[in-house]
């Protein structure tokens, strides 16, 4: 095409501005390769003396800062490079294709420019500029282009790390004192790990395990920044403090379980047992137990293969054997708890067992054998480094501290209490974080870091299974055979309503700020008032709920039934059903929601179900 003389001279700008903005990103790519050469951070000569005194004296803390600090600026330094090669790599792509475009058009239209025109001087001398122009171009961006592939091997690599990749050039301990550490291992490829309540980014613990070093490294590697999400911790039973509630999310409201409908996955589960999911990271855990063997199951939450199985018998002080327990408890009814490094269970004979997310035993032992004729149900919970059992049985009731990482019990609250089957929950209350157990007949708070009393209220009768629901104001506490009530917690606890029409035998109350919604054991759910009790609507299903509710984001409630039927209503004062979807199988544990994702245990299969 002819170009007129405008259109000419716009494109020789373009031309000579993306030659010179590839010219400096070439020149800046060079910049960073010599500067990478040269400094070699990750064998910066202190950091390696930092680590030989560390071996020698592994309990000096300033140590362990001097080294976190060096080694995060290197991993910094490693990763800002990676960025720059990544980044300039395209812009440098875009800067010689524009150029090369420009010049080919220019090309073109002086080919049909008249022959005494393009014979001329001035003509010619532009063609040898043009042409010496794109010969130095061309030189420039070959040679950043090198180097920008000479440099990304120099690089991390980003994928997962495998064991025989690890080298000594990644820091031996990184560890943040005050705070729950995450535990990195050369064992296993790299998890995303997730964040609780008292977790900090970098509270970050990186383990090696020298055995398996090369003498000779070939590589570094360099561990990159961990994702932490909320939404990859369902820690307990309920969830989050065991309260019911879910804060966020775009979950399922339709699934078959017969049909494949949006179901993900789905594993058979190899011992029965009526414990419920709970998450951290990719890994989910889930309790199985008979009167021959006992077990602690994890599963890759993503495809539902079981990752390690490890043993929850045969461990000092275990009754030779099975206690008795009713049909429909067993012994593998409470559900474990985990955080960012272990994971914790007990079962109905007494055993305790405590694990790393690898499943290898940190410690382990019998708490007592639980004299209990249902069979011991209360689910665990952990707070700031302690695991807290409800150990409520004939012979003893009791709340107990254990020290989440060597096993020692760090308190005892003996309780004035009858059985009970509800488990702990936490909530704070006047700026105290509280572990609230309910039983007869009494709903009593401890402070969960100290076990003292701080406030109880008698409210409860009979056999007590159901935990209670919180919001901001109350606690709420409900059993079959008893009655529903509202307290307001404190020093002077005190009832503020009750009422006795619908009242759960196992499945927990759920609170909002403004609502309250129960579930029993013959299929009737209803919705409550939370501020003043009145009662806004009921219904009748055909089969009852041991699962307690779920509140998901504001204003979904999801509740299974025993037929494995999961009700999605509103959370509303009206009643609304939203959706209805079976599993395929009878369930009586609690779902657990993550990523998007519901996991249900049902009486036979592990189910994940995802859109």
């Amino acid at each position: 095409m002819n170009l007129t003389e405008k259109n000419i001279k716009l494109l020789r700008t373009i031309s000579y501005a993306s030659a010179m903005f590839s010219l400096m990103i070439a020149m800046t790519m060079i910049f960073s390769f010599m500067q990478l050469a040269l400094v070699k951070p990750l064998e910066n000569p202190a950091l390696t003396e930092l680590k030989i005194q560390y071996d020698a004296n592994p309990n000096q803390e300033d140590l362990k800062e001097q080294i976190r600090a060096l080694d995060l600026m290197a991993r910094k330094a490693y990763f800002s490079t990676r960025w720059q090669i990544e980044t300039g790599s395209y812009l440098l792509l875009f800067g010689a294709i524009v150029f090369f475009l420009c010049q080919r058009i220019l090309s073109d239209n002086e080919k049909k420019s008249p022959a005494f025109l393009t014979d001329a001087p001035d003509s010619r001398t532009k063609k040898e500029t043009r042409k010496y122009l794109i010969s130095a171009s061309v030189i420039i961006i070959v040679s950043a282009i090198v180097i920008s592939f000479s440099m990304r091997n120099m690089l991390p690599n980003p994928t997962p790390v495998p064991v025989e990749a690890i080298t000594e050039g990644i820091s031996a301990i990184i560890e943040a004192p005050a705070h729950q550490p995450i535990i990195i291992t050369n064992e296993v490829p790299v998890e995303t790990v997730a964040i609780s309540e008292e977790l900090r980014p970098d509270d970050i613990k990186i383990e090696v395990d020298k055995s398996t070093i090369k003498e000779k490294p070939e590589r570094v590697i360099v561990l990159p920044p961990i994702t932490i999400t909320e939404d990859d911790v369902f820690p307990f039973f309920r969830g989050q403090g065991s309260r019911g509630k879910v804060s966020s999310g775009n979950y399922p409201i339709t699934w078959d379980g017969k049909q494949g409908t949006n179901i993900l996955w789905k594993t058979e589960i190899p011992i029965h047992g009526y414990s419920s999911p709970i998450i951290w990271g990719d890994k989910l855990f889930l309790t199985g137990a008979n009167a021959e063997e006992a077990a602690i199951f994890c599963f890759d939450k993503n495809t539902g293969r079981i990752l390690w199985t490890a043993p929850g018998n045969n461990i000092p002080g275990e009754p030779s054997e099975a206690p008795d327990t009713s049909e429909d408890t067993g012994l593998a009814a409470p559900t474990a708890a985990t955080d960012v490094e272990s994971v914790v269970a007990i079962f109905g004979t007494g055993n305790l067992i405590c694990l790393n997310m690898d499943g290898k035993q940190i410690w382990a032992k019998n708490i007592g054998i639980p004299d209990n004729h249902y069979g011991h149900s209360s689910s665990l919970i952990i707070h700031n480094h302690k695991i807290l059992v409800q150990y409520d049985h004939h012979i003893s009731k009791s709340l107990i501290a254990f020290d989440i990482k060597t096993g020692n019990k760090l308190w005892e609250t003996k309780r004035n209490v009858a059985l009970s089957w509800a488990s702990p929950v936490l909530a704070v209350f006047d700026g105290i974080t509280q572990v609230i157990l309910s039983s007869d007949p009494f709903v009593i708070s401890y402070d969960a870091n100290t076990g003292e009393e701080l406030w109880s209220a008698k409210c409860m009768s009979a056999e007590v299974g159901p935990s209670v629901g919180i919001n901001s104001k109350y606690v709420f506490a409900a059993n079959e055979f008893a009655k529903l009530v509202a307290i307001k917690p404190g020093k002077d606890a005190s009832i503020v309503w009750e009422d006795n029409e619908y009242l759960p035998e196992v499945a927990s109350p759920l609170a909002t700020e403004h609502l309250l919604f129960v579930a029993t054991s013959y299929g009737a759910i209803a919705c409550y008032d939370a501020n003043t009790g009145e009662k806004l609507w009921d219904y009748e299903f055909d089969y009852g709920f041991y699962s307690s509710p779920i509140l998901v984001g504001d204003d979904k409630v999801y509740m299974i039934d025993q037929a494995g039927v999961m009700h999605i209503i509103k959370a509303d004062k009206e009643f609304a059903i939203i959706e209805e979807s079976p599993i395929g199988e009878g369930v009586v544990t609690t779902p657990a929601f993550s990523n998007g994702k519901i996991y249900i245990r049902g009486e036979k299969y592990l189910y994940c179900i995802s859109e």
